[in-house]
């Protein structure tokens, strides 16, 4: 007895599992822009915001990519929120 998924339910949980990585990569971003401020210059540690900026940019990418493939997609209520959280 398995449990079969439609196409819109699958694309609807790989658009979440975008999602999901998205806000994680912003919140990693912020901690490290704010902790930067409290410390000294590195230029490791700009590397690394510069690194995450760009998986940033690719998770966009393919929240885009997903959003012009799917007409039925839903923005989760806690994407939202967790986005909000994150305006500095």
């Amino acid at each position: 007895q398995g449990v079969t998924m439609t196409v819109q339910e699958f694309e609807q949980k790989q658009y979440e599992k975008v999602l999901a990585a998205h806000w994680h990569k912003i919140s990693e971003i912020k901690d490290m822009m704010i902790a930067n401020r409290s410390l000294p210059p590195s230029a490791l540690r700009e590397r690394v915001i510069v690194g995450c900026k760009n998986e940033v940019d690719k998770i966009e990418n393919q929240k885009i990519v997903l959003e012009q493939l799917s007409t039925g997609l839903k923005i989760p209520e806690w994407y939202t929120n967790k986005i909000k959280e994150l305006r500095w």
